[in-house]
């Protein structure tokens, strides 16, 4: 069959249906451009502009549509964990032993936290992967206020006492 003829045989109603039922924003420009070329027989420059796709996406979104129909709608879910060294179910053991350790009162250090991860991952890496896994499951750094370790209280709370600055007169 032609692409003449194919765009001349296209169901439109349908691609109306299929229209109107999605709530997705890249599959509805995808059936826009289907839609247009079906109904009005535009140019792919044309569709590119009312779309806001580049005009060789839209030729090869219409050459996926002549091929496989209604089928190159279902564009699957984007983005994901694509590099990876451990499964969540994995990330999860080890925060499920970080979180006993920690709620009995143990200091939570990274080093231990990494040897866990390098272990079950058969490979070293970098300290920020312990870092961003624990941002992931909702962890935070929680680190008491630094003080001087030769911090005196008492001649602190004096100097306040004797200073002109701190001196409240009547």
């Amino acid at each position: 069959m032609s692409k003449k003829s194919f765009w001349k045989e296209c169901d439109n109603k349908r691609l109306e249906e299929l229209l109107l039922a999605t709530k997705d924003l890249a599959t509805t420009k995808h059936i826009q451009a289907v839609y247009l070329k079906a109904c009005y027989n535009l140019k792919a420059e044309v569709i590119a502009k009312i779309v806001g796709l580049s005009k060789g996406y839209i030729w090869h979104i219409h050459a996926k549509y002549r091929q496989v129909g209604e089928a190159a709608f279902d564009l699957g879910s984007r983005g994901g964990r694509y590099h990876h060294n451990l499964n969540l179910q994995q990330e999860e053991s080890i925060i499920a032993d970080i979180t006993e350790s920690g709620d009995s009162g143990a200091i939570l250090e990274v080093s231990s936290i990494k040897h866990r991860y390098e272990a079950l991952a058969g490979k070293s890496v970098h300290k920020t992967v312990i870092y961003r896994m624990l941002k992931r499951h909702g962890w935070r750094k929680i680190a008491p206020r630094p003080s001087h370790p030769k911090n005196d209280k008492i001649a602190m709370d004096d100097f306040k006492k004797t200073s002109h600055k701190w001196f409240k007169t009547a």
